[in-house]
């Protein structure tokens, strides 16, 4: 049930039925760049027009999610088969539209942001100036957002890749930007927080099926990351490694994922 094999069947029996884009679409109450796009094979028509469509051009509704005329008659369970699988596409494509149009946005929205911040500045000072903080910033948001808004969980990895190659480059042009020592504190922190994001997705990704299994090691990630980040603060900025809220805090995750843990092993 390839998308150009509807299509074209659809544009043939138009054709045969002497019916242009406009009537067809006049009769299922869409437009004609609906129908157009069908056609092309660029998505499927809505589950719900199958048989009003199939009705329209003289054929079975099989025929038509076979995408050929004369097929064999096939036994409900394989026609409710093949209706499942036409709506999974079908809500695929909507979905992969939806990202194509979220990462479109999120990229119109960074660049005039961008474009507004160094208008502002040039307006005002004559040149570039605070406007490269803005803007740096945008770039690597970009770089971030980008992936995951335009493929979805898929995207995750290659967000986190970019963010593992450009944060300390980032941290490295603040640094020369505003003049003071943002590598010293900033780098170790970073990568303490790479170290974590890296840590969800594995979890997330190997123990997706069992959420509160997968909870519960995010519980402990947490907790890991919060004695990491605070033992390397008090190292850097010399102060005590832990107050109360600190182990509190850590109790508190520990806690959590124990609970985490004990409620996947009863379910299961």
């Amino acid at each position: 049930m390839e998308q150009e094999k509807i299509g074209s069947l659809i544009s043939q029996l138009r054709k045969e039925k002497h019916l242009t884009q406009k009537e067809l679409a006049a009769q299922l109450n869409v437009t004609d760049k609906a129908v157009s796009k069908w056609e092309r094979g660029l998505c499927y028509p809505d589950i719900s027009l199958l048989a009003p469509l199939a009705d329209a051009l003289g054929i079975s509704v099989v025929e038509l999610l076979q995408g050929e005329r004369g097929c064999p008659d096939q036994a409900p369970e394989r026609i409710a088969d093949s209706a499942m699988v036409y709506a999974e596409k079908a809500v695929g494509e909507k979905a992969r539209s939806l990202r194509r149009f979220a990462a479109a946005g999120f990229t119109a929205l960074l660049l005039l942001g961008g474009i507004v911040c160094a208008v502002c500045n040039i307006a005002i000072s004559h040149t570039l100036t605070w406007a490269w903080y803005p803007i740096c910033s945008i770039v690597l948001a970009w770089c971030v957002g980008y992936p995951v808004l335009r493929r979805g969980w898929h995207g995750v990895a290659w967000a986190l890749f970019a963010l593992s190659v450009l944060i300390l480059p980032y941290l490295y042009v603040l640094e020369r930007l505003c003049g003071y020592a943002v590598l010293p504190i900033g780098a170790p922190m970073a990568l303490l927080g790479l170290g974590f994001l890296w840590g969800l997705f594995a979890v997330w990704r190997w123990d997706g099926r069992r959420p509160y299994r997968a909870v519960g090691w995010s519980f402990l990630l947490t907790a890991a990351l919060n004695l990491a980040a605070n033992l390397v603060l008090s190292r850097l900025l010399e102060t005590a490694a832990f107050d109360p809220w600190n182990l509190m805090e850590t109790v508190a995750l520990l806690a959590g994922a124990v609970g985490c843990f004990q409620f996947d092993r009863m379910r299961r």
